[in-house]
């Protein structure tokens, strides 16, 4: 019988395999409503691979004014700990407020964003807060990312 290694953690887990969550040091992106890091940790793959952000959504919001977008690269959402929601708008050169979709995703689901795509933060479909990882291609907060103030608040109904 295999026994459970309580000696493996993310930090010394062996040249074979990773363990990625929640790290200790101070996130790259923080705000009133979420805190972001990136990388968590590194997958290999596409031209240089990709990093494994985590968000934390640390209170439900139930407005947003500003999207993001990512024009050459995909982005991967995958909820960790809750049921989310995702504001999303198609392509073009400013997010349309009368466009947007409140896009439901579930655990043991993920949504994959294509390039263009515009998006605010994901949030809970639950009471609790959320945790939810972020796939992107590396590089992209530094190079391939655009923010946008919207003409008018979306406010939430769910």
């Amino acid at each position: 019988m295999t026994e459970l290694d309580k000696g493996l953690t993310k930090k010394g887990s062996g040249n074979f395999f990773r363990v990625i969550g929640l790290p200790d040091e101070k996130p790259l992106f923080s705000n009133e409503i979420l805190d972001f890091w990136n990388p968590a940790g590194g997958l290999p793959g596409y031209e240089n691979g990709y990093d494994v952000g985590l968000c934390r959504i640390k209170k439900p919001f139930t407005y947003f004014n500003r999207m993001e977008r990512h024009k050459s690269s995909c982005e991967i959402l995958i909820p960790i700990n809750d049921d989310m929601f995702v504001p999303l708008a198609p392509p073009g050169e400013m997010p349309e407020p009368d466009r947007v979709k409140i896009v439901p995703v579930k655990m043991g689901e993920l949504i994959v964003l294509d390039a263009g795509t515009w998006h605010f933060a994901a949030g809970p479909l639950g009471r609790k807060g959320l945790d939810y990882f972020v796939l992107l291609r590396r590089g992209t907060p530094e190079h391939d990312l655009e923010m946008r103030d919207l003409e008018v608040s979306i406010r939430l109904r769910l």
